[in-house]
């Protein structure tokens, strides 16, 4: 016959064993999930902040492509004004310029130059 004692403490012992194994995989799985989770919001938060930085130096970008636009395009109305004396060949030369600059002003510019660029071009 056997010896129930044995055969229940062995039992008791590999369930408390077990319980206890349980227990700290579930818990080892909690606090894994909690780092995956606050590892993701972080990489979250340092993506939106890249992207907000990238829109910044897009507009300073655009401000500064936007300045030069203007700067060539008043050279270029000078130099037109100065050609128009000069003959049909360096005015049409002059002009063609100004409108290349003004195309670019008129993409680039804000409504009222883009209006006011269309308006002499045409």
């Amino acid at each position: 016959m056997a010896d129930w004692t044995i055969v229940l403490t062995t039992v008791g012992a590999a369930g408390v064993t077990g319980g206890l194994g349980y227990l700290g995989i579930r818990k080892s799985t909690e606090l894994t999930k909690k780092q995956m989770t606050e590892e993701t919001t972080r990489a979250g938060e340092q993506i939106e902040a890249e992207n907000e930085r990238l829109r910044i130096q897009h507009r300073e970008d655009h401000l500064r492509n936007r300045e030069a636009t203007y700067h060539a395009l008043l050279t270029a109305d000078s130099q037109l004004a100065g050609a128009m004396g000069h003959g049909i060949g360096d005015a049409q030369e002059a002009f063609s310029k100004f409108e290349h600059l003004g195309n670019g002003a008129a993409i680039f510019g804000t409504d009222a130059v883009k209006d006011a660029i269309t308006a002499v071009i045409g």
